[in-house]
């Protein structure tokens, strides 16, 4: 037998569940039946961030990448990548606070912090962490015995 598998009934029940789920997909995407049949504000979103993301973030993500692969030393680039990939989502997370999106005057309890040094006080303890931990790094290497082979180096 070296025809195709037969396809059982659950195989038929993925399909109809993926089909069910693209057409809901669609239906929220396109305005949801609502009287205006345009473009959705939900897919002018989606396009914007995609946009967005390809055109500006992954480039500077690459450009980062490299210039931390050029400038920092071996022994310290986990603790800078690890501290940088923190700093991103971080700010990506704060950043709609920051910004005051969704403030309203007559709704003073909405967005009432500042939020801005709380972004400035959450980046200044990821790096003095990361400082941390690379002094520690530094002092480790200095203490080990001469002859042990290095971690960071790959065969």
């Amino acid at each position: 037998m070296t025809g195709k598998p037969e396809m059982g009934v659950m195989a038929w029940v993925r399909r109809l569940l993926v089909g069910v789920g693209l057409a809901m997909i669609a239906f929220a995407v396109f305005g949801g039946g609502g009287p205006r049949l345009s473009t959705s504000p939900y897919l002018v979103f989606a396009a914007r961030v995609a946009v967005i993301v390809l055109a500006v973030l992954l480039p500077l993500t690459f450009a980062l990448g490299w210039l931390i692969g050029r400038a920092v030393p071996a022994l310290v680039r986990p603790v800078v990548q690890g501290a940088c990939i923190a700093t991103a989502v971080i700010v990506g997370i704060a950043l709609p606070s920051v910004l005051g999106r969704g403030r309203q005057p007559d709704l003073p309890s909405a967005l009432p912090r500042n939020y801005a040094t709380g972004l400035w006080t959450v980046l200044a303890v990821v790096w003095a962490a990361a400082a941390l931990l690379i002094v520690i790094r530094i002092l480790r290497r200095r203490r080990a015995p001469v002859g042990t082979p290095l971690k960071e180096k790959n065969p």
